[in-house]
This record gives structure tokens, C-alpha cells and sequence, in this order.
């Protein structure tokens, strides 16, 4: 499941993950990127991950796919706040922060939320 959260503000798109992932919930998360990219060129994205016990195979396939087209709207995104205490996840973050270097992606453990969050919009000017 995949509940949006509160955003500080049209740059940024919020999001806690846990339990069992499905396609409905890839699809929540990429729509609220989208009407964030309506609002701004540049975009953080907060996501907290607690109790993440799997994923569907068509919320797998989804992201994949979905990701594949959408791409091109890596460039936007500026920070990546990922905030768990699951080590693997923590690992995957960082493995990813190597694979996109045009995107700033950093973990925080849960008790450290708000500072993710600082962090996280505490960003450079958007672009013009």
C-alpha cells in the first residue's frame, strides 16, 4: 500500500510505502508526479518505507513499465529523500543514487523524518 502524504509544497511529492505494493498504487504515486510537473520544473521526492512486505506481480510490472516511459522525466526530479530503517532498501538507494547522477538520493532512518525532510527541500532554485 501507498499513502500519499502532506506536501511542504507544490516542488515536492510525499509518500509512505508498506505492506504489499499493487499496480492501483504505482499508478497513485506516478499521477501525483505528474500534477507536481504540472506545478514545477524541478521535483524532491520524499518516500518513507515501513513494514514493506512485497509487491504484486502486476504492481511489479507496472513500475517497470510505467518507469520505462516516464524516463525522460528523470531530469526533473532534483532530490530523493528515502527514509527507512531496512538496510536492503538503504542499499538499493545507494546503488541507485550511483546509477542516476543527476539526482541527489540520500536514506535517513525513520527517527530522522523531519531532517529528511529539511534535506530534502533545502534545494538549489528551480529551473527556469
Amino acid at each position: 500500500m501507498i499513502e500519499l502524504l502532506p506536501s511542504p509544497g507544490p516542488d515536492v511529492v510525499a509518500f509512505r510505502a508498506g505492506g504489499t505494493i499493487t499496480s492501483a498504487d504505482i499508478d497513485r504515486v506516478w499521477n501525483s508526479i505528474d500534477a507536481a510537473l504540472d506545478e514545477t520544473a524541478r521535483l524532491g521526492i520524499y518516500v518513507e518505507v515501513v513494514h514493506l512486505t512485497g509487491v504484486t506481480l502486476a504492481g511489479l510490472i507496472d513500475d517497470v513499465v510505467t518507469g520505462f516511459k516516464n524516463l525522460g522525466k528523470l531530469k526533473h526530479f532534483e532530490r530523493v529523500a528515502v527514509v527507512t530503517d531496512a538496510k536492503w532498501i538503504r542499499t538499493a538507494a545507494s546503488i541507485e543514487d550511483k546509477l542516476f547522477p543527476g539526482i541527489e538520493i540520500r536514506t535517513f532512518e525513520t527517527a530522522e523524518d523531519e531532517a529528511a525532510m529539511a534535506w530534502l527541500t533545502a534545494h538549489t532554485a528551480p529551473l527556469a
